[in-house]
Formats: structure tokens, sequence, C-alpha cells
């Protein structure tokens, strides 16, 4: 076996550029993710209701001044009740409407009216007579008086004090006729209502002047409070004086919009430039492919975008005594939909950006934060090897439980009520359980724009019924069957190594189709002792056997297989020399010179570990059926022999693989190959006799 270390080439030293297409993509990110957090920053918050719990610290920032208008409100209430109110005394016309009132009280009554009596008539005649004098003096008022004491300004200029008790009022009107029985009272003062005017109005200009005076001599206490120390505890129930703060809070924070939006943008300036420029030192494979860039980046987006929308439906939405927080945000739907596409070391660094822009902006406090860290964490190794909607599920519900385990944490650890900690519980176990719900939404999208497959996609072509493998079964099982045994030996190598191993299995089934256009031309599909290379040229038979590559591309793509699948046909022959017919080649061209690329298969070589493990397989798997003693120690060696000509043919540089992982391929491919070749040759008794056979 080679001795040196294989792995990707060093990459180029000016790694700290970016590329034009993905500076493109930071723009698009940057612009898109500051409007989606624009409608959540602090200035749009609403305020809470008089009563309502605090679900966590509030802090008012440095410079900000708290106007304390709601003492200031009540100060002046008080100050303005115990002030006369200010009301004008108004008598024109008063004189006509008596007259017209004693009229209808004299005119003639039915007789089922409580005056049609002459006695009773007169009596009530007295005391209206009574009335109307005081009226005229006191004044009359059709509206409610709440005041003690009024400021009557009488028509001479002069204000005079007097008793709210001395005026007459219309709700009393009743009460001033004490000689008449409670019927007689009430149509009497249905008739005052009907014809005479109020003579006292509320004097609103002096009013104002009154609270306008008392406002400036009184002004509201202003407060200035320290940075670094709490205004509103979680868990306190908020009173008129704290609403208001939260209200003022968040105009001051209108105010400093655009600077807060400038600092915003800063910030995930700096997020998304740490993001490329560890893509690109470590996440080499997915930064060079452009579908991959632009596939995470819509994920991240519409990640971005749902915990926006959750985050609106649950400051607008509630149920009674149960609400919930934005620790309900699905941040976690994040890392399982790029764990089942790129794998957990991509959804780590993606899901704690957006931990920390969901819990900078949307949910503002750090042990969201520390929940959404650890519940990515958790929901990236949960879904790692999901296969199942099922086991999605089960990613949601771990999530869940861990998050919740955080908020409790944190919350003995930090004191907080339960009355706090409740709502927020329930929020960060719904958050895994909501993620788990939306990684089928954001799934299938990412998997149409990146052509990247998951796990469940992956899983839909390991279907023998597929219509390819179908067809390859019917038109070459010779090939079907070599893909079998291709499939087994590289999953089991994959599962070794820790490679993909789902993905190499479905490769494995697909990199042969190509065969299905000429099947006869193919060892395994030949009958013995018949090759139609026999009565070819060289040439052609290395064009039709370089054709299966192209052809299986195109097959591929008609069928729509993903881009992961359609790599492993174009590079699971990588660029390896047809050593037959080139030999063949050079012995019928003599002394003539032979173009060696004419027998070479197009590549490219291997880009990934997964194809790499089928091209081994599928050299060891053809050369295996040529032994003729297939004995564990003759496949150890060939198994080896062909590992290493791959690696000296420089076949294997750009996949990654290294020394020590070629090593338990080539013990893994000789365990199974063993165990195949055993299965073989096992020498069964005959029913009838002692003779043997084989089986």
């Amino acid at each position: 076996m080679p001795s040196r270390f294989l792995g990707r080439p060093p990459l180029r030293r000016n790694w700290l550029r970016f590329r034009q297409d993905r500076l493109g993509v930071f723009v698009f990110l940057l612009v898109c993710s500051t409007l989606i957090l624009w409608p959540a920053m602090p200035s749009a918050q609403n305020v809470p209701r008089t009563g309502d719990i605090a679900i966590a610290d509030v802090f008012a920032p440095r410079g900000f001044v708290f106007v304390d208008n709601a003492s200031a409100r009540r100060r002046w209430e008080s100050l303005y009740r115990s002030v006369p109110a200010p009301y004008r005394l108004r008598t024109e016309g008063f004189e006509a409407a008596a007259r017209r009132l004693r009229g209808a009280l004299t005119a003639s009554l039915p007789d089922t009216h409580p005056l049609s009596s002459p006695r009773r008539r007169q009596v009530a005649i007295l005391q209206v007579n009574r009335l109307l004098r005081k009226m005229r003096s006191r004044g009359y008022s059709d509206s409610d008086i709440h005041a003690d004491r009024l400021s009557i300004l009488l028509p001479n200029g002069k204000r005079r004090i007097v008793e709210a008790s001395s005026v007459v009022q219309k709700k009393r009107l009743i009460e001033e006729l004490p000689d008449l029985t409670r019927r007689e009272a009430e149509a009497v003062a249905r008739l005052i209502s009907e014809y005479i005017p109020p003579t006292l109005v509320f004097d609103s200009a002096e009013a104002n002047r009154i609270l306008e005076k008392i406002r400036q001599e009184n002004p509201p206490a202003r407060t200035r409070f320290a940075p670094e120390k709490a205004v509103i505890v979680a868990g306190q129930r908020l009173a008129e004086r704290d609403v208001e703060l939260i209200r003022q809070l968040n105009e001051y924070n209108r105010k400093r919009n655009l600077q807060a939006i400038g600092l915003l943008l800063l910030f995930q300036i700096l997020l998304l430039s740490f993001a490329a420029l560890y893509m690109k030192r470590y996440l080499f494979e997915q930064y060079e492919n452009t579908r991959d860039i632009w596939g995470i980046a819509f994920t991240f987006l519409a990640s971005l975008f749902l915990c926006l929308v959750v985050l609106v439906i649950v400051e607008r939405a509630s149920w009674g005594r149960w609400r919930l927080t934005p620790a309900v945000l699905p941040v976690p739907a994040l890392a399982m939909t790029l764990t089942l596409l790129y794998g957990v070391r991509l959804a780590f660094i993606a899901t704690m950006f957006l931990s920390l822009l969901a819990s900078t902006v949307m949910a503002p406090r750090v042990s969201i934060l520390a929940m959404f860290l650890l519940g990515a964490m958790t929901a990236s190794f949960a879904a790692v090897h999901a296969r199942k909607r099922s086991d999605l599920a089960r990613a949601g519900l771990w999530t869940g439980l861990v998050q919740a385990f955080v908020i409790v944490s944190l919350g003995i650890i930090y004191s907080q009520p339960w009355s706090a900690l409740r709502a927020e519980i329930i929020s960060g176990f719904g958050s895994g359980i909501l993620s788990s719900l939306l990684v089928s939404v954001l799934l299938l999208p990412l998997e149409v724009l990146s052509h990247r497959p998951s796990s469940f996609r992956l899983l839909e072509l390991t279907d023998p019924q597929h219509p390819v493998l179908q067809q390859l079964l019917r038109t070459a099982p010779g090939t079907f069957q070599h893909s079998q045994h291709v499939a087994l030996l590289a999953q089991t190598a994959a599962e070794t190594i820790g490679a993909n191993a789902l993905l190499t299995r479905v490769g494995a089934y697909f990199h042969d189709i190509g065969k299905m256009k000429k099947p006869e031309y193919f060892t395994e599909n030949q009958q013995k002792g018949a090759n139609p290379h026999d009565s070819l040229s060289p040439t052609m038979s290395a064009t039709i056997l370089k054709a299966h590559v192209t052809d299986g591309a195109q097959m591929a793509r008609v069928a729509k297989l993903p881009d992961a699948v359609i790599d492993f046909i174009w590079e699971h022959h990588g660029t390896t020399l047809m050593s037959v017919f080139y030999a063949r080649a050079l012995e019928q061209a003599g002394d003539e010179d032979v173009d060696k690329s004419k027998y070479r298969y197009p590549g490219p070589r291997p880009q990934s570990v997964e194809t790499a493990l089928v091209m081994l397989a599928d050299s060891v798997e053809a050369a295996s059926r040529s032994l003729e003693r297939p004995t564990p120690n003759r496949l150890e060696r060939l198994v080896k022999k062909i590992i290493t000509d791959k690696f000296e043919e420089e076949q294997l540089d750009d996949c990654g693989l290294t020394l020590r992982e070629l090593n338990l391929i080539a013990d893994e491919f000789t365990r199974v190959l063993s165990g195949l070749y055993h299965s073989r040759n096992v020498v069964y008794p005959e029913k009838s006799g002692g003779e043997r056979k084989k089986s």
C-alpha cells in the first residue's frame, strides 16, 4: 500500500479573497436578512397591558430618561379635582322658555294625566315657579357634575364659588319637587327637560387654562436608569408605570432606528464574513459549489423568515392564561435541514449564526441563545441518521426536551419565578416540535434548488421498483447483479470509515446504467465464448466502453436523478486507462504512436470519498470474478493490488481518502468478498447417496 497521506490538495494562498459570485450571495443574504429582521427590531415590539407578567428582564439603554407621566397624571387629576370646576351662567332665552313651560302646565290635560286634577296642578305650578327662580339664580345643568364646588362665571364677568349641591341638575329634578308624588314629579321633570335649556355650561377654555397651569407648576419626575440594572424584572406583574416605561423605551428605540439598523448591518456583515471564511477554509466542497451556496442561503433566509412569522403570531395570539414566548422560534429547523443535506459541520455553523441573530433581535436574552445553541446541537445529532419521517419527529421531541431543560436550569440559576418560567418552558419544548414539522417545508425546495438529495430522497431511490433499476434488470441483468455487489462492498466500507453509506449505496446502484444501451459489450452480460470486442478495433471498443459513462449521465438527467448520484456515473472510472485495448492498439500499431487519451475514461477523477469507494468497489468486484479459486488470501492480495494501482494512477488524489482509511477499506472489501465467495462454494451432500456437489 502507498505510504503517503492522501488528502485534499492544499488551499490557495488567497483564501481571504471572495469570488465575485460569492460576493453576490453575500450581499443578497445581507439585504434579505435585514429586511426580515427590521420588523422584529425592538422599536416594533407591542406594548403590554397593565396586569401582564413580564417574561424577561428589561434594561434601559444608556442615555434613556424615563418621564413618569403616569404618576404625574394622577397628581394632576388630584390637584384639578381640588379646584372648583369652571362653568358659565347663560340666561339668554330663559324667560321665554319659562313662559312656554307655564303655558304647558295651565293648558287642558287629559283625564289620564297625573296632573289632570286642578288642585294638584296648582301645587305643581307653585313648585315649578320656585324651581325656575332657583334655576335663574343658581343655574341649571343637563349633564352630570362630578366636582364638589363650582366656579361660575356670571354675566357681569365676576366669578362665584358655589357648592355643586346648590345647582339644579337634570338627574335630580324629581328631588327638587318634594310636594308632588312620584308620578307627578316625573311628568313635570319631563316638561322641564323639554322646555327649559341648560343655563350652566362647562367652561372648557378655563378648564384647559387651569390644567395647563397645574402641569407647569407640577412637572413629571424624570429618572435616568443605570444601564446594567434591570428596570423590570422577569415575572413581575406590570403596573401602569411599568407599561408607560416600556412604551417610552419603544419610542426611544424608534428614534434610534436608523442607528440600530446601521449597527445591525455591521453585525450581520461580521457574522456573514466569518461564515464565508469558515466555509472556504473548512467546507471547501460546499463553498465551490454555486448550487450549494444558493441552497444554504435560501434555507437560512427561509428559517429566519419562519422565525419572524412565528414571532408575530406569538405576540398577537393569546389563549386565556396560556401564552407562548419568543423561545418557540423554530431555530432548530435549520440545523435539522442542513444536517440532512450537508452534514453536521455546516449545520452547526449556520445554526450558530441564526441563533445569534434570533437571540439578538427577536428574543434578546442570553438564556434563549444558550437554549437555541444546545437545541441545534441536539437537532443535528438526532437528525444525522434520520431515515424515516418518524425519525424527524423523534429528533424534534429530543430537541424540545433539551431546550426545556436548558430553560429550567438557567431559570433556577438566575432565581426566576415559576410564573415567568412556565411559558418559557412550554415555548422551548414547542420549538423542537415545531422545528421537526417545518423541516419538510424547507427540505423539498432546498433539494430542488441545490440538487442535493436528502436521506428520504435517497431511500426512495433504493427501491428496486424504481423504473431505471427495473429497466436495468430487464436489459442488462448481469450489470444489475454487478451493481448490487458493488453497492454491498461500497456501503460496508463507507460505514467503516464514517462516509455517507446511504449515498454510496444509491450511487453504486445507478453508476452503470449507461450499459443498458449496449449491454452485450460488457463482460458481466456476455455469454461464455461470445465477446463482440473480438471483431472490433481497439479504438471502437474503447469508444463503446467510454460511451456508457456519458450515456449513463444523460439517462440519469432524463430520469431526474440528483446531481450527487450523477457524480457517481461520471467519476466511478475516473480517468483510468483501458489497458487491455490500449495494449492491443500498441500491438497493432507497431512503431506508430498511439494516442493514449483515446483509451482513457472521460472522468473526472473521484471528487468525494463516496465516489472513490464506488470506483474501488467496482474494480475489485469485476476483478474478483476472474479468480479461479477466490480464497481469502488471494482476494486480499487482489484487493490491495487494485487499490495500489488506483493510487499510483493518481485516481485517488482528489477524494480526500487517507492511508488509514484505505487500509480499512481493503480489509472490509476482503471480508465481504470472502463471505460472498464462501457462500458460492459450500459443498452439500446429495439426498440419494454419497456423492457431493457444489451449490
